[in-house]
């Protein structure tokens, strides 16, 4: 597997999750950005090599 099938399997699955999450949470009291928010915090709480972004250093990267 190349690193390009890695970016292709996340990006289908972010579309697939962006197209079957706004019927999975509909009637719930969740909202779809407080379940992409979880999964943001679930992704990088992972033993992976995320960069630490510091909100006053990282000014641009946090606002995005």
């Amino acid at each position: 597997m190349t690193i390009g099938d890695a970016v292709f399997a996340w990006l289908g699955a972010g579309a697939l999750l962006a197209a079957v999450l706004p019927r999975v949470v509909a009637g719930r009291p969740l909202s779809l950005p407080l379940v992409f928010l979880g999964g943001g915090i679930g992704v990088y709480l992972l033993p992976l090599p995320l960069p630490v972004i510091d909100p006053v250093d990282d000014r641009l990267m946090a606002e995005h």
